[in-house]
């Protein structure tokens, strides 16, 4: 089985999509897609929803669609996915990164932890959910954050 990371690159304006096959392999694939993040109020809080990636992603035997991640003024994150594998004993790792602008050539303000999803039923589209309690960090910057780097495998 082929190991293939991924890295896409949300902003309040422009998606970079990166898609690099595992160290043994040299040649880099490239996509670059525009979007724009949505601020909605949902209850009583603001919060930025990147929902840019409407299209399947491919890394290697996985696939993701219908990906949605929003930032919500006290710090809390809510993702969800659809992913699915072909290879019943494939896992998913994920995690984001948050800048206040560029990636290039930037630290992140702040990241997520990695998050382990097993897939365990091959050939069926699952979602993927996840949602973390407020950070007083993400709080602090959620004015800041314009751009977020969410880099997964498989």
């Amino acid at each position: 089985m082929r190991r293939l990371f991924f890295g896409l690159v949300l902003s309040l304006g422009t998606i970079a999509v990166t898609i690099s096959p595992a160290a043994s392999q040299t040649e880099d694939i490239e996509d670059t897609r525009t979007s724009t993040a949505q601020v909605e109020k949902v209850g009583d809080l603001n919060a930025k929803v990147f929902d840019a990636w409407e299209s399947e992603m491919v890394l290697g035997d996985c696939k993701a669609r219908r990906s949605k991640l929003t930032l919500y003024e006290n710090g809390s994150i809510q993702w969800e996915t659809e992913i699915i594998s072909i290879d019943v004993d494939d896992e998913w790792y994920d995690f984001f990164e948050f800048f206040d602008g560029s990636i290039d050539g930037q630290a992140p303000l702040s990241s997520t932890p990695e998050r382990l999803f097993s897939i365990k039923i091959m050939n069926r589209w699952r979602t993927l959910k996840w949602a973390s309690d407020p950070d007083p960090q993400l709080a602090e910057m959620y004015q800041r954050i314009k751009t977020i780097r969410w880099i997964a495998r498989c």
